[in-house]
């Protein structure tokens, strides 16, 4: 029986990867990143010989697993390292409870409360108000959501300079429930 792979294996066998990553409790570590790149490295090596080379003939079948293994790792690598980019951009638990004066462009449509505003700011330059911790941080992020109480009405896209207090995201652990944290996650607010 000759069996010829589709494009669906191959995007089977990245997606087995990237889903590996996010059933793990801990990212993997550098030492695990080296063995894994060693791993797509050898796979990489062995299937370009083998094409190269038209004496030495892999067989299908092994092409189909050797060229899995290697979408397997990548997705796993490449999962690591993007989650490791998105951490990377977390909140300073420094800046806790700190007056900061943020800069920036209101990036989503308000959502109006009562006398509360929601809404997401992209923060183009941040300055701490105190005059001990007068730096700027290099870890801030780039994206936040505000609660406005009692304030003017933003509009989207209005440049504006807030004085703020962040705190870190969090949600409930509910399982079943709507998961708050992940939400911002996987919008980029931070």
């Amino acid at each position: 029986m000759d069996y010829k792979a589709g494009m669906s294996v191959y995007a089977l066998a990245y997606l087995l990867g990237v889903v590996f990553v996010q059933q793990l409790a801990v990212l993997p570590g550098a030492t695990a990143q080296v063995l894994l790149l060693c791993v797509a490295s050898l796979c990489f090596l062995i299937l370009a010989f083998a094409f190269s080379l038209k004496r030495y003939n892999l067989s299908k079948q092994n092409t189909l697993i050797i060229s899995c293994i290697l979408l397997i790792v990548i997705g796993i690598l490449y999962s690591a390292y993007y989650a490791k980019q998105q951490l990377s951009l977390r909140f300073d638990e420094d800046l806790i409870g700190q007056n900061i004066i943020v800069s920036g462009r209101v990036a989503s449509i308000p959502v109006t409360d009562g006398k509360v505003q929601r809404f997401e700011f992209d923060v183009q330059y941040h300055r701490m108000l105190t005059a001990e911790n007068n730096h700027v941080s290099a870890v801030f992020p780039k994206k936040i959501r505000l609660s406005w109480y009692y304030g003017q009405t933003v509009n989207a896209g209005e440049k504006w300079q807030l004085e703020v207090r962040l705190k870190p995201p969090h949600g409930f652990m509910n399982p079943g429930g709507f998961d708050y944290e992940a939400w911002l996650f996987q919008h980029g607010i931070h």
